[in-house]
């Protein structure tokens, strides 16, 4: 194998071989000073601006909650808050999404049903995740899904109090483990924004489906993953 030898100036040598089947093979040197980096070194620190072609992964932000929150607002006219606010980077277009929910929620009415919807307060603006418009009902917010006239599920309902419900894995009536928000349809604003989740009663199908209720941090800790992700 043909090879190059450089000696050390005042000891040693060091061997650059080619393999002895080379091909047709160019090593092409930078312009630029720098360390050859071999396989019995750990890697040294990448300047992150040098890395193209990478989408970014979603950002993720955890909510908890050890109190219990009093829901006695519908969505159309006040809130709850959950948790602390937090500080995130919005992306321009994209969804939010609510997951790995833990929560558990107590309906203390005997004669209404309730269902919880949730959202973003940001500035003096809330974003509900579940804000709906169809002929029939009009603008709503309940975590129902509409086409038309017709409603086709999936209500998360509580049933008249008193009664328990629960939104999480691990449950034998799981009320749902997802919500998800559309950036530009909510005209959620991006960038870095301070950031609130906030939860209210339903209103706008049915005065039965308003009830008030609880959630009850103080027996199950309130836990809820928010993942914002960027679609272009």
């Amino acid at each position: 194998m043909a090879s190059i030898k450089l000696k050390g100036d005042t000891s040693g040598e060091v061997t650059i071989q080619a393999p002895a089947v080379a091909g047709t093979t160019t090593l092409n040197i930078p312009a630029v000073s720098g360390n050859i980096l071999t396989d019995g070194q750990a890697l040294p620190a990448i300047d992150g601006s040098a890395l193209t072609g990478i989408s970014a992964g979603p950002i993720l932000k955890y909510i908890t909650d050890s109190t219990d929150i009093a829901v006695t607002a519908t969505a159309d006219s006040g809130y709850s808050t959950i948790g602390s606010t937090f500080s995130v980077d919005i992306p321009t277009s994209g969804y939010i999404a609510m997951k790995n929910l833990v929560i558990k929620l107590i309906n203390d009415e005997t004669s209404h049903y309730s269902m919880p919807v949730f959202g973003l307060r940001i500035s003096s603006t809330n974003y509900w995740f579940t804000v709906n418009e169809n002929s029939y009902f009009g603008t709503y917010y309940a975590p129902v899904i509409t086409s038309g006239d017709n409603t086709l599920g999936n209500y998360s309902i509580i049933n008249a109090g008193p009664d328990t419900g629960w939104y999480g894995p691990g449950n034998s009536n799981i009320l749902g483990t997802n919500f998800n928000a559309d950036i530009i349809r909510l005209g959620i604003p991006t960038g870095t924004q301070t950031a609130q989740l906030i939860v209210g009663a339903s209103t706008g199908i049915n005065a039965i489906y308003d009830g008030d209720f609880t959630i009850k941090g103080t027996d199950v800790t309130t836990r809820v993953g928010l993942e914002f992700m960027a679609v272009s």
